[in-house]
């Protein structure tokens, strides 16, 4: 059994909770048994972290990254912010909601991958809450996005209350905000510390986060990855990278191995931003129904559909696992 030192918050975690920020979430999210999901995947020890409420108003894993990226904004007098990212992203909708609520003015250079009821029901919401939006829809909307991204920071270095904010919030900054929901969950599990916990990457912060938060406590809970978009952002090499950032940033002798990042896809099948999967559809009706618990096509149904594949193989047998549920289920 994993032990935890969770009095022993040293210096590196005081340096953590003085970081400036805004408080988006007022009470720590939710740790219960998925009882009817553990039964039918054969697992007795099958967790999950809701992530989902973290905010009554726009919920899900990345109010956790606006907490700090708010917090630096504000304390630098900051008024705009402006950022790239897929239409429907649910970090814009996250941006344009909590951002429009604490006096920001929210501009976003958006390129559309594809088009669902889902994607199209966070782009309203995301225009609704007050974000300004810009369309990129050419040939290689990506780059055509970045481009666009490029020229409206070119464009605000001549404004001094602008700030630039990463594509996903996945920075220093926003990750500190998943090591928080790390040592927030150590706290609500102490002694029955998961062996493992399964989560989604996109842009990378939440699992950075989660793995810097080990680190800090001295724990071996292995972190596994399920890829969500293409490769070209959710990769090894970009969690690495955030990682080494923030433990650096957090003034921590802890270091971590390039070994030690596990990242896996859904399926046997080329990860799309948001491919349906007739087996993740599945699923996602019966947590919905079973375990009155919300997923979308983007990441949660593949992170599902990831779990499910492991057990299948039998590499959670036996195992105290965590399903880090990181879906917005306030506005769908």
């Amino acid at each position: 059994m994993q032990t935890i030192q969770m009095n022993q918050k040293n210096d590196h975690f005081n340096r953590f909770i003085e970081t400036p920020k805004i408080s988006l979430i007022q009470k720590p999210t939710p740790v219960h048994k998925l009882e009817y999901l553990g039964k039918k995947l054969g697992v007795s020890e099958l967790w999950i972290k809701r992530e989902d409420l973290t905010s009554t108003g726009y919920g899900g894993n990345k109010v956790r990254n606006l907490e700090y990226i708010l917090g630096e904004a504000k304390n630098k007098n900051i008024r705009k912010l402006i950022t790239a990212a897929p239409k429907g992203s649910n970090f814009i909708a996250a941006l344009a909601y909590h951002g429009s609520k604490n006096g920001f003015n929210v501009q976003v250079e958006q390129f559309c991958p594809t088009e669902t009821e889902q994607i199209l029901s966070h782009n309203r919401f995301s225009i609704d809450s007050g974000a300004s939006i810009t369309k990129h829809s050419y040939m290689h909307p990506y780059i055509d996005a970045s481009v666009g991204y490029m020229k409206s920071i070119l464009a605000s270095n001549l404004e001094k209350d602008t700030y630039r904010v990463p594509t996903g919030g996945s920075c220093t900054l926003g990750v500190l905000g998943h090591v928080g929901a790390f040592l927030e969950m150590a706290e609500q599990m102490k002694g029955r510390m998961p062996e493992q916990i399964i989560v989604g990457v996109g842009t990378c912060g939440t699992i950075a986060g989660l793995h810097c938060g080990a680190k800090l406590l001295g724990l071996k809970t292995k972190i596994i990855g399920i890829r969500c978009v293409d490769p070209i952002m959710a990769n090894k090499l970009n969690i690495y990278r955030l990682i080494q950032k923030t433990l650096s940033m957090l003034q921590t002798k802890t270091k971590a191995s390039f070994e030690e990042i596990k990242l896996m896809d859904p399926d046997q099948h080329k990860v799309q931003y948001v491919r349906k999967n007739q087996q993740a559809l599945e699923m996602s009706e019966f947590m919905k129904y079973y375990e009155n618990v919300l997923l979308d096509t983007t990441y949660t149904s593949k992170v599902i559909l990831g779990l499910k594949s492991m057990i299948e193989n039998g590499k959670i047998k036996n195992k105290r696992t965590m399903y880090w549920h990181t879906f917005n289920s306030n506005a769908i």
